[in-house]
């Protein structure tokens, strides 16, 4: 995961053990800035109906815990973005707490969000 092994003090950061299985949600990891509305009607339709998914969950591995200089907590989790086109891309980021929440590991189904 890290191209050195370096000892990480616990206020910076924890490396986990086994990966934990996380789901990643694209809208909070990925806001959009509003700007898309004005021109949505304006994207061809083969963005539309194959650009990347980002209003969704997806499954994800949380590998690591590291801290920001701002005192923020970041996630460092891998899953895959998914496109019609271009079928999963796997990517591997950081991501603020606010977009990751626990997934059991022995089940597929689908993401179920808490009614507010």
């Amino acid at each position: 995961m890290f191209e050195t092994p370096v000892g990480v003090h616990p206020m910076l950061g924890r490396v986990l053990g086994e990966p934990r299985p996380v789901w990643v949600d694209l809208a909070a990891l990925l806001p959009r800035d509003g700007s898309e509305s004005r021109r949505g009607r304006h994207r061809p339709l083969i963005v539309r109906a194959q650009g990347l998914a980002l209003d969704r969950e997806v499954e994800g591995q949380l590998h690591a815990w590291v801290r920001a200089s701002n005192g923020l907590w970041l996630g460092l989790v891998t899953f895959a973005l998914h496109s019609r086109a271009l079928g999963d891309l796997p990517v591997r980021q950081l991501a603020p707490p606010a977009a990751l929440r626990p997934r059991p590991s022995d089940t597929d189904r689908a993401p179920q969000r808490d009614a507010p």
